[in-house]
Order: structure tokens, then C-alpha cells, then sequence
């Protein structure tokens, strides 16, 4: 029979292998649970890396436009390499010129385009005269052209305008952008930091013409976008011809028959000359055409009409 001491050694021992033994299976059990809600561990910052850089080079970035500066800045970097695709008249001079001060024959095609439309003999209402419109007498002067008629030779008007060009190169530091906007506004009303918006517009105008010249189409970043007014005006084509001197002559005519209306000429294609009317509303351009059509000038009231402003 066994002694109550050797009993409750064995009691002891007992309740110690159960407690080892369950205290095992409970410890096992709570850490099961600790492992499920166990908080998600970030990847170490080297994983992490990797993956950015994965993501990048599957993505591609988007780049802003380059402006119409930075586009001009890129034709002066390709200048030396910038054929003109096409036959242009009075050729000779151009080429001449721009050899003798060192421009891109691109640039001055270019500009006689937009100035002129290459008509030798055109003339605008501010006394600007021939290929490359040449100002009459200041500016014509001031190059060393002292007589009106000789702005009226193509080769000499090139070169009046080429070293008009060469003037203001020096002016805005070879900065093409400010240098044709200046060419039309005037070096003294162009400021790199505040380009007045007509100037900006006109610089716009002659790029485009420029991306003709090397015989491609003017991409939309490239197309003309004329500058706002106050009062948004306008137009009307009221009769189109394929000389500038006859659009010249039509739009003179009805100037003087009638000097309350605006008129303007305009070309935007090679060998296309508009004359147009400049109106606010709808009751301005029949009022008009209504004054047009009375002096034997008929001219269709139902002609469409651009909601671009001039």
C-alpha cells in the first residue's frame, strides 16, 4: 500500500507531464493564431527598388510639347542641313544671299512666302514693298537701299531683308523665335520675356511657312492660331484670285468706293490671294455686303462664314 508521501510525489509528477504536455499543445496553438493575424511585412527596400524599376522602364513617360520657341531653336541646330524641297522663283537671290551672311536659305524662303507670297511687285497698305516687304523709305533707307524703285528688284530686297535679318540675329543673341517676330513688330516692341501676342502669332505664321519651304506639312503644333482682339472679329471671303497684285487692286476699288468697311488681305496658300471683310455680327456683315452688292460688286449673302478671330 503506498505511503501518503510516495502519493503525492507521484500527484506532483503527474500534474507536471500534464502541464508540459498540454502547455505544449496550448503554447502551439497560440502561436497558430498569433501567425494568422500577423501584420503583412513590406518587402525590404532593395525588392522595393527593383520593382520601381521595373515599372519605369515598362512605362513611357510623357513628355511636354516643345514650344514654338524651342521648335525654332531646333531648326537653327539643323539649319546647315535643311534643304528647301521645291522650286521657288527668284532662287538665285535667295541662295545668294544667304551664302553672303551666313543664314538658312529655308529662313528667308520662308519668310518671302509669308511676307509676299514671292510677287517681286507687292505692296502692302503701310508702304512695305517687294519679295521680302521691305518698309518704305525708313527701314529701306536704313538698310542702304535709297530708292523705292530698286526695292522692286527681287535680288536686292533679298538681301535688304537678309541683313535686316543679320541685325537683329545680333540683337536677340541668334535667337530665331524673337528675331522673326521682331522682323515684323519691330526690334524696339519685342521683349523675350513678354512677347506681345500679335508678334508671337506672326512668328507662328512664318514657321509654318517655314515647314512648307522643306517640303512638309505643318504639323498641328505648327498651325496658324491668330491672335484674339477685344472684340472678336470675323471674316468673310468676299472674292479670292491668283495674284496679289489683282487681290491688291480689288481691295482698293472698294476701299475708296466705300471707306467705312474693314478690309484685309490675306494668303494662306501658294497662289491663293483673299480679300475679306472683318465684321463683329451677323447684322454688320449684311449691312455690308448689302453696300458691296450696290456698287455692281455682287457678292453671295449666304457665303459661309469662319468663326476665326483675326
Amino acid at each position: 500500500m503506498m505511503s501518503t508521501a510516495s502519493g503525492f510525489v507521484v500527484g506532483v509528477l503527474t500534474v507536471a507531464t500534464l502541464t508540459v504536455v498540454y502547455g505544449q499543445k496550448l503554447t502551439g496553438s497560440l502561436r497558430q493564431a498569433l501567425d494568422q493575424y500577423q501584420p503583412v511585412v513590406q518587402q525590404p527596400p532593395l525588392i522595393a527598388a527593383k520593382a520601381v524599376a521595373l515599372v519605369a522602364a515598362t512605362v513611357t513617360p510623357v513628355r511636354p510639347e516643345p514650344t514654338l520657341e524651342q521648335r525654332w531653336a531646333v531648326f537653327a541646330a539643323q539649319a546647315a542641313t535643311a534643304e528647301p524641297a521645291g522650286d521657288f522663283p527668284w532662287r538665285e537671290c535667295f541662295a545668294r544671299a544667304a551664302a553672303s551672311y551666313d543664314l538658312p536659305e529655308a529662313l528667308l524662303l520662308a519668310i518671302a512666302s509669308g511676307e509676299s507670297n514671292f510677287d517681286a511687285a507687292a505692296r502692302s497698305a503701310k508702304d512695305a514693298v517687294g519679295l521680302m516687304q521691305i518698309r518704305w523709305p525708313d527701314t529701306s533707307r536704313h538698310l542702304g537701299v535709297s530708292r523705292e524703285a530698286d526695292l522692286y528688284d527681287p535680288c536686292t530686297n533679298v538681301d535688304a531683308g537678309a541683313r535686316y535679318l543679320v541685325e537683329l540675329a545680333a540683337q536677340f543673341d541668334n535667337n530665331l523665335h524673337l528675331m522673326v517676330a521682331a522682323y515684323n513688330y519691330g526690334p524696339g516692341r519685342i521683349n523675350a520675356g513678354e512677347l506681345p501676342e500679335g508678334a508671337r502669332w506672326y512668328s507662328q505664321y512664318i514657321y509654318r511657312h517655314l515647314q512648307q519651304v522643306l517640303g512638309g506639312e505643318p504639323d498641328e503644333r505648327g498651325e496658324l492660331s491668330p491672335p484674339t482682339s477685344p472684340a472678336a472679329v470675323k471674316y468673310q471671303v468676299l472674292m479670292r484670285f491668283d495674284s496679289p497684285r489683282r487681290a491688291r487692286d480689288f481691295m482698293s476699288f472698294i476701299t475708296l468706293a466705300l471707306p467705312g468697311l474693314t478690309l484685309q488681305q490675306r494668303s494662306e496658300a501658294l497662289g491663293q490671294h483673299d480679300v475679306v471683310l472683318l465684321y463683329e455680327d451677323e447684322a454688320q456683315r449684311l449691312r455690308a455686303l448689302s453696300l458691296i452688292n450696290a456698287t455692281g460688286i455682287v457678292i453671295g449673302q449666304s457665303q459661309s462664314t469662319s468663326k476665326q478671330t483675326l
